[in-house]
């Protein structure tokens, strides 16, 4: 049962340690990026993870699409379908050129949240508010 895991208490004391792999670090760097968007104000931006035969993969939509799971969305409720312009993907197989892009390669993840504001402007209009419901531990 979940609730009879044990925390580490060392955890509570250790800085975090860098990833030393190349692939999990480029992974987390997105979900940092997300976690940046996040923090200014895309609140509804969700992210739908899965893997793939071949590497992880994200799917970032407006929270206004979601499942009532609150995790996935249809594509034939979004405007477009599949190719709907308020869906991110970005695939851990494409190394560094997140969401495709060609010119990220060095980006860390504030830039790459710049970035993705810029490329993507209905998606982040549409995700563009504040629901502490999804972050309640910003409340204070």
């Amino acid at each position: 049962m979940r609730n009879t895991f044990q925390t580490p208490s060392r955890i509570f004391n250790e800085v975090p340690k860098p990833i030393p792999d190349d692939y999990w670090r480029r992974c987390h760097r997105v979900l940092r990026m997300v976690s940046i968007l996040h923090a200014k104000g895309f609140h509804g931006l969700l992210v739908f993870p899965y893997d793939y035969p071949l590497a992880y993969r994200i799917e970032l939509f407006p929270a206004r699409f979601a499942e009532p799971d609150g995790v996935k969305y249809r594509y034939e409720n979004m405007p477009g379908g599949m190719d709907s312009r308020l869906i991110a993907r970005h695939s851990g197989a494409n190394e560094t050129k997140y969401f495709g892009w060609e010119d990220a390669q060095n980006a860390d993840a504030p830039h790459l949240a710049l970035l993705f504001i810029q490329r993507f402007p209905e998606l982040c209009r549409e995700a563009y508010h504040l629901d502490y419901v999804f972050h309640p531990g910003t409340l204070h």
